[in-house]
């Protein structure tokens, strides 16, 4: 009778051991699991801690863009993320437009080096960053007009940013998209444009990567009659894996973001755009030419426009082989293009609408 209370005790105690012992082990997995997840930071400092004024702080908001896509089934929306940056007294609104498979996080650093005094909205464009889907393709610029359009929208109907002038500042792809917003929306969207290595024509573009890889045998380059299919059929789906394939031996990866070639010609459609506009390119640029930078800068319509070329060694390079001189350029022409605003809507306070 003893030793089985003895042993009942033995095996009760036995299960209450393990039960505690499981408790034990689960509050350390749970408090270890959530140590790995918690971001890590660290920051000491023996300085005594600025208090910064309200009037200096600046207001962080995430957004996600809503994007109508006319040209899709009635209804169709394409979700964009984005990220808006709301400073004090700041003057306008810059929206920045990334490249070719870059994403707008890479372009951060640009509204602290470049805009710190203004409000600065930015966005990943279809089949980059976040909120990627299956169906999305990059078009270099076409279809990208309407996620440039649904910016200033978003911009324009913040209660915040409604009354203040929009400037866009584009790179390469976010260039080329911005102009031929610019120029579909007969110059409503921007007051003015900051547009860094725009390119030529799409199909200028490739041609020049084609024709970048030469194979020679007993002195003449067989891949000749291949580029000439190729420039022939160049907007085929067809074509389109073979396209990628000889772009990415040249250099130009197009297997890393889903693209679908579409024709345009930004040269052509900045000579609708009559807002000021500041052309920036690389002398040493191995994807477009200075020649095109210089005939963008013709061909613009506008009476306020100026074009800065530098010797750089690459494609976007500009910023990074003269940053001191890059950040004068553009702060000196955002400034002009302020006051001269200023000097008109004084002016059509006064007299009236011209």
């Amino acid at each position: 009778m003893i030793k089985r209370i003895i042993s009942k005790i033995i095996v009760s105690s036995s299960i209450i051991a393990l039960i505690i012992l499981i408790f034990l082990i689960g509050i350390q997995f749970q408090k270890n699991n959530s140590l790995a997840k918690a971001p890590f930071e660290k920051y000491l400092s023996t300085f005594e801690a600025r208090v910064i004024k309200k009037s200096e702080r600046h207001e962080f908001q995430k957004v996600v863009l809503q994007v109508p896509e006319h040209h899709k089934e009635k209804g169709a929306i394409l979700l964009r993320g984005g990220e808006l940056i709301i400073r004090p007294n700041a003057p306008a609104t810059i929206i920045l437009f990334h490249g070719f498979k870059c994403k707008r996080y890479q372009i951060r650093p640009l509204r602290t080096f470049l805009f710190s005094d203004y409000n600065a909205f930015l966005f990943d464009f279809r089949a980059h960053g976040s909120h990627v889907t299956d169906d999305q393709c990059c078009s270099f610029g076409v279809d990208e007009v309407s996620e440039v359009k649904a910016a200033v929208d978003f911009v324009r109907s913040h209660p915040q940013l409604k009354d203040k002038p929009i400037i866009a500042y584009g790179i390469s792809m976010g260039a080329a998209a911005a102009i031929e917003a610019q120029s579909r929306y007969n110059n409503m969207l921007f007051d003015a444009m900051i547009v860094d290595s725009p390119f030529d024509s799409m199909e200028d573009v490739v041609c020049r990567g084609l024709y970048r890889f030469k194979y020679y045998v007993w002195g003449y380059d067989i891949l000749e009659p291949l580029r000439i299919v190729v420039q022939r059929s160049l907007y085929n789906p067809v074509m389109d894996k073979i396209l990628k394939t000889l772009l990415r031996m040249v250099g130009m990866d197009a297997f890393t973001v889903s693209t679908c070639l579409k024709p345009v010609t930004p040269v052509d459609s900045i000579k609708k755009i009559t807002v000021p506009c500041l052309i920036i390119g690389c002398s040493s640029d191995e994807m477009v030419p200075a020649s095109s930078f210089e005939k963008a800068y013709e061909n613009a319509a506008s009476n306020q426009k100026e074009l800065w070329i530098v010797d750089g060694s690459g494609h976007v390079d500009t910023f990074s082989y003269k940053p001191e001189e890059y950040i004068q350029k553009v702060r000196g022409f955002m400034t002009r293009v302020l006051s001269d605003l200023r000097i008109k809507a004084w002016k059509t306070w006064l007299l009236g609408p011209e």
